[in-house]
């Protein structure tokens, strides 16, 4: 999770430096012998502000033949060996070339962005996607209703939601779609294995046609964390309190299809109805959050939620209007926003504020803060605590326009293939080199142990015995003396981690990771790792290889080094077997 969590920061932040320019605007000065959208994105933008963008993709189609006609003869000259392969290749080509194209994505014709900064210090963005009125026949288009309406999802916030998004989508069209192409291609095993979703769902009670055609094109979800409400996390010996989560799906309804369908599925749920909606109150065991699902149905919507407080919030936001349109922040962050569309996002500034502070308090209980624990730290720190997004999505006859306000310099990402590239190959490289030094680390200790575990062996052979150690040693100690310099030039004392190595010697061993009937000539040579702190692990001796682990994670850095009279029988394997 953390190296996941580091990789994601390190993608925001490089891609920040990297996209920090700033793009022409304003009208072409030569205009363009090739006809073009300009006019009909641009007429959709807004000029003056620090993002002006405008890409033709007049020539995309025949761009995307061309290149697939070559890429099908490079595929085709490649598979010719066996005749059977590459028929099957072609064909799954051709399946997966003409899905691309019928889609619509050829049919965008332009895009377009700008970025104006207001008074309230949000920035005011927009993206264009653009088709001309012939066009727009392509499922993406069709996904969405054709025109925009009343965002009613907006009405269902409860005030502290803090994370939203409504969008149509018309889930059975989609289907219908992938069916029709699926039975249209030549590809028997894809015809079986998607064509049999029909019958194999019947036969569990779903009539899957029925259960698609009962929605009405939009669907929903919703986070809210309750200030009110606190939520205990146990972390070590200190635990961590947040506000209460809450999440909700919606469902946009024609029928009860949907609700009959949960019912019969959810046996142990019980069921009531009230006021003219039904409800499904569904029974979990005690859990270490709060959790109390619940499904309502309730005139034209269903609604899956983690408790009835979240639902009650919902329909009270919706019936006296004092949910999160009637707060503050999202006055200010809807300015200039239309409140009619096909689709809305909305991220409070709440979310991003317990995120960080839930990461930074977590590090913090955690104890001693190492390699990548401080870079996360610090890139906490940097990040801004109020990051705030209120967008809404219009489909017309003319395409796509994404209105957006948001507290973050989005126009940055206008580089974003760079920025991915870069974020990514960042991403990538840092915990890569932060788990490669650890490893030259861990691999330089093991070297010393060997040292060590040598000089003793050679100790033994003169002597019959190992000197008397029972732990840490330091330079000016009788152990450090009776081998070094005769038997090793200087005897190893720290491991690669600053850490004291710890030696015990004869009976001393008994007792030691399982160890059991030491004699005098035995030995144990001990790294704690990276963490400087003894494991729990305990030797078998009839699994003398269980020890061995492979390195898969920065935490496996932390788990001991041992070797007993020479031999590992806690470290690192090359490989999994």
């Amino acid at each position: 999770m953390k190296k996941i969590l580091i990789s994601l920061l390190i993608v925001l932040v490089t891609g920040a430096l990297v996209g920090s320019l700033t793009l022409c605007k304003g009208k072409p000065k030569i205009k363009s012998a090739v006809e073009n959208s300009y006019d009909e994105v641009t007429s959709k933008l807004n000029q003056g502000g620090n993002l002006y963008l405008y890409v033709s993709t007049e020539r995309v189609e025949k761009f995307v033949d061309e290149f697939g006609g070559k890429l099908r003869k490079i595929i085709e000259a490649e598979a010719t060996r066996y005749e059977s392969e590459n028929t099957e290749t072609l064909k799954i080509f051709d399946f997966v070339f003409g899905m691309i194209k019928k889609c619509g994505l050829t049919e965008i014709s332009g895009i377009g962005m700008s970025s104006v900064t207001m008074k309230n210090n949000y920035n005011h963005s927009k993206v264009v996607v653009h088709h001309y009125k012939e066009k727009g026949k392509g499922l993406i288009w069709q996904l969405l209703e054709e025109k925009s309406h009343d965002l009613d999802g907006l009405k269902l916030l409860p005030a502290d939601t803090v994370l939203a998004g409504f969008i149509d989508f018309r889930l059975n069209m989609l289907w219908q779609w992938i069916k029709k192409e699926v039975e249209a291609s030549d590809i028997p095993d894809l015809k079986k294995n998607v064509l049999s979703l029909e019958p194999l769902l019947e036969g569990q009670g779903i009539q899957l046609d029925k259960l698609l055609d009962s929605f009405s094109g939009r669907i929903g979800y919703l986070l809210t964390l309750d200030s009110e409400k606190k939520f205990t996390i146990p972390i070590g010996q200190t635990p961590l309190e947040i506000p209460e989560p809450g999440l909700a799906l919606v469902f946009y309804v024609k029928d009860d299809t949907f609700f009959n369908l949960l019912e019969t599925k959810l046996p142990s749920a019980q069921k009531s109805e009230e006021e003219g909606s039904k409800k499904l109150t569904i029974p979990v065991p005690p859990m270490p959050m709060p959790l109390k699902p619940e499904i309502v149905q309730t005139d034209d919507m269903l609604i899956l939620a983690s408790s009835p407080s979240i639902i009650e919030a919902m329909l009270a936001a919706k019936e006296n209007g004092n949910g999160l349109t009637a707060t503050q922040e999202f006055k200010e962050l809807s300015k200039n926003i239309p409140l009619k569309g096909n689709g809305f996002d909305f991220i409070g500034s709440r979310l991003f504020h317990n995120i960080l502070d839930i990461q930074k308090k977590a590090m913090e209980v955690s104890g001693e803060i190492k390699d990548e624990g401080i870079a996360a730290k610090e890139l906490f720190d940097m990040l801004p605590k109020d990051m705030a997004v209120f967008a809404v999505l219009q489909n017309s006859d003319e395409g796509l326009v994404y209105s957006t306000n948001h507290a973050m310099d989005l126009e940055l990402l206008v580089l974003m293939p760079a920025i991915q590239a870069t974020g990514i190959m960042a991403a990538v490289a840092v915990p890569n080199a932060i788990t490669a030094v650890q490893k030259a680390k861990q691999k330089n200790s093991m070297k010393d142990m060997v040292v060590i575990s040598g000089s003793l062996a050679d100790y033994v052979t003169d002597n019959g015995i190992t000197p008397k150690q029972d732990g840490i040693y330091d330079r000016n100690s009788e152990f450090n003396k009776a081998l070094s310099p005769f038997y090793v030039k200087i005897l190893p004392v720290k491991d690669s981690w600053g850490n004291n190595f710890i030696v015990y010697c004869g009976k001393a061993c008994s007792g030691k990771y399982g160890i059991s009937g030491a004699v005098s000539d035995d030995f144990v040579v001990v790294s704690y790792g990276r963490d400087g702190k003894k494991d729990n692990w305990k030797f078998s001796p009839s699994n003398p290889e269980a020890g061995l682990f492979v390195v898969e994670d920065i935490e496996d850095f932390d788990k001991d080094l041992v070797a007993w009279n020479g031999s590992w029988i806690r470290a690192p394997r090359r490989s999994r077997r």
